[in-house]
């Protein structure tokens, strides 16, 4: 994602990349999103406070950036990075209830879906 060269490529990207991940691996994105939730867990907390207290995750800051540029609207990046993470959560979650899911299309959705959110609209 590094190497794209918008913000949104660098959105629509990284959406693509996990739910890839996630078809080609999912018992192992299953696994981490396991591990990520128990870190959100009780005793895990304090530890993912300190990292929020840090900066703003990758997203986050990608989100950031295209609203500097003028690429992306108004919106609260720090809450639209929120639902970022818990839309490619949802892939992980429907895989493994839903083995047969087209996660092509699904990964369309949620790009379309940030389309809509993000991008400045003329």
């Amino acid at each position: 994602m590094a190497t794209a060269s918008t913000a949104w490529d660098r959105v629509r990207g990284s959406i693509e990349a996990v739910v890839e991940f996630v078809a080609t691996h999912p018992q192992h994105a299953l696994a981490g999103l396991e591990g990520w939730n128990q870190a959100r867990s009780l005793p895990g907390r304090t530890k993912l406070a300190r990292a929020s207290a840090e900066g703003p995750s990758g997203v986050e800051q990608t989100l950031i950036e295209g609203q500097r540029s003028g690429e992306f609207g108004e919106f609260d990046p720090h809450v639209l990075a929120v639902m970022f993470q818990q839309a490619v959560d949802a892939a992980v979650l429907e895989s493994a209830v839903r083995p047969d899911t087209d996660l092509t299309a699904f990964a369309a959705e949620l790009v379309a879906l940030f389309d809509r959110a993000i991008r400045r609209r003329p």
